[in-house]
């Protein structure tokens, strides 16, 4: 009997100390109280404005902007006089953020094992989550959170989850301002790298995500608003 009780005590120990030891591996691979994302009150208001002229893509009509810019596989692409690239676009139609958040990120990482889909539908209804920018409101607020080896485990797994999805699906945003007038969307500038500037329009018509990125120094963010305000979906 006192054998049976050493061996129950050691692998009570064992259990506690393996689970510690998880917990604290989360928190060195995925806790970081460095990331300063910020919620935004910026408020852009687009309104829609006719063009001479269009091109076309997935249901998609945006003014022709590009007879300088060279098509090639989806991408605009404009060339200085040296070849280096000034300015790229592309266009294209998918899913919401929160959809994607649903689904998990077996997309990007086949060893996901952060948060089921059950949970992951539960942070959204317990929080009042219904659009991409509660969504991404929520995830900022998340990440600021501070966690530590006594911490729940549930808490660990789920900013886990959140930080990774962040670093998969938006991983350079800088800021973002909200959308409004004669369209629904969100702008996201992402981090300048090689004194290139990124930035992402996100429309949303009929529970679909329309995106349309900019990546270069060619286009002022005035005149990618004045583009965005020739947006046209199909059926309209």
């Amino acid at each position: 009997m006192k054998k049976f009780l050493i061996i129950l005590i050691i692998l009570i120990l064992a259990s506690i100390s393996l689970f510690f030891i998880i917990k604290n591996n989360y928190l060195n691979m995925y806790y970081n109280k460095n990331i300063n994302y910020e919620k935004s009150s910026d408020i852009i208001t687009i309104n829609k404005r006719n063009a001479k002229k269009y091109i076309s893509y997935n249901s998609i009509k945006i003014e022709n902007i590009f007879d300088k810019y060279i098509l090639e596989d989806g991408n605009y692409i404009l060339l200085d006089e040296d070849e280096q690239l000034l300015e790229m676009f592309n266009m294209d139609r998918t899913i919401p953020l929160i959809d994607l958040f649903k689904d998990g990120l077996e997309k990007y990482d086949n060893n996901d094992d952060f948060i089921n889909q059950q949970q992951r539908e539960a942070i959204l209804k317990d929080n009042s989550i219904n659009n991409d920018k509660e969504l991404l409101e929520y995830m900022i607020d998340y990440l600021k959170k501070e966690l530590d080896i006594h911490s729940s485990f549930n808490d660990i797994k789920t900013y886990a989850y959140i930080n990774k999805f962040m670093s998969n699906v938006i991983p350079l945003m800088e800021d973002y301002a909200i959308i409004d007038g004669d369209y629904n969307g969100i702008i996201i500038n992402d981090l300048s790298m090689e004194h290139e500037h990124y930035t992402d329009v996100y429309l949303y018509h009929n529970n679909e995500r329309y995106v349309f990125s900019f990546m270069g120094s060619n286009l002022s963010e005035e005149e990618i608003i004045n583009l965005i305000g020739t947006v046209i979906f199909d059926e309209e």
